[in-house]
């Protein structure tokens, strides 16, 4: 059933102004580390999401340790991206922020720094 989400191809979503995406942890360790792994294979080939240009919010949660650009998102035209949600370390962070630096004038973020984690942190940029 998974594999079918995967298969979408690029252009369906055509008027999405706005994308919340959500990729929780499971319960069973053995069923999530299973989950993880076929998750990122498929994303090895997913493009449903590069045709949005209308694309210019996204809302994301991703708590199994899947790379945020991996999705492949229309980065460089987003204006609000929230991802208070999603705990990412440094250099992630730094990816998704530079991916996205051209238009982005709204963002949400936990960023980890080791044990730490710096929550939340709200960005906002002038036009």
């Amino acid at each position: 059933m998974i594999g079918a989400f995967f298969t979408i191809p690029p252009g369906n979503f055509y008027g999405l102004e706005r994308l919340e995406l959500s990729v929780p942890v499971l319960q069973n360790p053995d069923l999530s580390r299973a989950i993880k792994t076929a998750i990122k294979e498929e994303l090895r080939h997913f493009r449903a999401f590069q045709r949005l240009p209308r694309l210019c919010t996204a809302v994301i949660t991703i708590e199994n340790g899947i790379h945020l650009l991996a999705f492949r998102i229309p980065w460089r035209q987003l204006t609000k991206l929230d991802m208070i949600n999603t705990t990412v370390r440094p250099h992630i962070f730094l990816d998704a922020l530079s991916s996205s630096a051209p238009s982005l004038k709204d963002g949400s973020f936990a960023i980890q720094l080791g044990a730490r984690i710096l929550w939340p942190q709200r960005l906002s940029f002038a036009s």
